[in-house]
């Protein structure tokens, strides 16, 4: 998540009712290669008055290996979802409705959930019909785009705003079908898993799958086919040269962290309230712009989530409930690189290059809250600019400050980035970002540093 601008920071279905339809139209009869379970989800749009906008959405589930209870997000990191807009969820087994016991968690301030408990759960195949509503004059949001929204080019959203998921850790293989008969013949639609009706490229856990975007209509698009991007609105500049520099980024860090996904997009769409701000998603981000975004803000911004993509924090907790205490690290780490990478692949120059860390550290050192602990960030982030602003300072300057003493201890024989990407790789073998303090070279200096008025693990 990027902040580039300050500020950022129904009714019952019948069994037989319209959205049961939707079923129908996908039924998954690909067999899975690998030793996981599927999950298979079919998306058709439509447009209720005629007037050239979505307005609704049928969502149409089905998972063979389904657990006892499903979840989805009713408020994510204070954005509201769809779980308002949303008729009630029929859950069918053998084309025979099951019963379904409801319940809602909060699990923080900013973060709440709602639970669905499943009769007889644990029993294959399960299929899950519902249809979504999306308002058109939905006011804008000063926070991450998680949102559905829509409007002339389509709509786009995180599937963490919509989609009911397993309540479980389990990696399946996912499918997205799309149906856009109800929209304009030119219109094409994508998600994080790529362009079109596509499989997933691996098992993914219902984390990652909320982790995921849509966008459907009629977007620019770029496809380089490793690489794509897509954006709703216009920028004041030629987007397409900026996406064509992304791809070249993509690359880069496919190449440093020796290791890429098959497949990377990136979505865009305009907020005016809150321009310039990201979040990063599986193997994909999202950004805003308005027409006041110029190319180098902009570029700044799409390195900062294309790290976020590829390092994810090196786990998953930063989104989580409870994350933001942590937040110094992923951010942090996201704002060390989104300068220092962009500058090794000679994608910006000297002057670029310092006057992102002269903003960083001016910001930091001037800032009347510098003294806030981490494990207080979390209760002021959304209610003051200069608390939300200190994990990606604090954080970028922190790693700043480890890289120096790891060369130092080191004779200049190692460095940041051989730990980041020891601990990458151990994430990649099955293993938690905490593990490698143990067993990498520079896990001594990691430790004394992370102990000291930066940070604490």
């Amino acid at each position: 998540m990027a902040l580039r601008n300050p500020i950022m920071g129904g009714a019952v279905m019948r069994a037989g009712g319209a959205i049961l339809a939707a079923l129908a139209l996908f039924s998954p009869t690909w067999a899975s290669s690998r030793d996981t379970g599927t999950l298979a989800i079919a998306l058709t749009p439509a447009d209720g008055d005629g007037d050239g906008i979505v307005d609704r959405m049928d969502v149409a589930i089905t998972i063979a290996d389904p657990p006892d209870a499903f979840t989805m997000k009713t408020l994510a990191n204070n954005v509201p979802t769809a779980a308002s807009d949303m008729t009630a969820p029929v859950f069918t087994r053998a084309d025979a409705p099951v019963a379904a016991r409801v319940e809602t968690r909060q699990e923080d301030a900013s973060n709440a959930v709602r639970l669905w408990h499943v009769a007889n759960g644990q029993q294959a195949p399960l299929s899950i019909a519902y249809r979504v509503t999306l308002d058109p004059d939905r006011a804008a949001l000063a926070l991450p785009q998680y949102e559905l929204r829509t409007g002339t080019e389509g709509f786009s959203g995180a599937a963490l705003s919509f989609l009911i998921l397993p309540d479980d850790d389990i990696a399946r293989d996912v499918t997205i079908a799309w149906h856009l008969g109800a929209m304009e013949p030119s219109a094409r639609a994508l998600s994080s898993l790529g362009i079109g009706d596509v499989r997933s490229a691996r098992p993914l856990r219902p984390v990652e799958i909320g982790s995921t975007y849509v966008m459907a209509g009629t977007p620019k698009m770029v496809d380089n086919g490793a690489f794509f991007a897509a954006w709703q609105g216009d920028m004041a500049f030629a987007g397409e040269g900026l996406m064509e520099w992304a791809g070249q980024l993509h690359r880069y860090y496919g190449e440093f962290f020796r290791h890429a996904p098959d497949s990377f997009g990136v979505f865009g769409r305009t907020n005016p309230l809150n321009p310039g701000s990201g979040i990063g998603l599986t193997d994909s981000f999202a950004f805003t712009f308005d027409e006041s975004s110029t190319q180098a803000d902009l570029k700044g911004l799409l390195a900062h989530e294309m790290l976020h993509a590829f390092v994810r924090s090196l786990g998953d907790t930063m989104d989580a409930a409870h994350g933001l205490s942590s937040a110094w690290f992923g951010e942090g780490l996201a704002v060390y690189y989104q300068r220092a990478l962009p500058w090794r692949a000679g994608l910006i120059d000297d002057a670029a290059f310092l006057d992102d860390l002269n903003a960083t550290a001016g910001r930091y050192y001037t800032n009347a809250l510098i003294a806030t602990p981490n494990d207080a960030i979390a209760d002021g982030f959304w209610r003051d600019t200069r608390v939300r602003v200190l994990p990606y300072d604090r954080g970028s300057l922190y790693f700043a400050k480890l890289d120096a003493d790891i060369r130092a201890a080191s004779a200049n024989a190692r460095n940041l980035d051989g730990l980041v990407r020891a601990m990458l790789a151990e994430r990649r073998a099955g293993g938690r970002w905490i593990r490698p303090f143990s067993n990498v070279c520079c896990a001594p200096i990691w430790a004394r540093r992370a102990s000291t008025d930066f940070a604490t693990c």
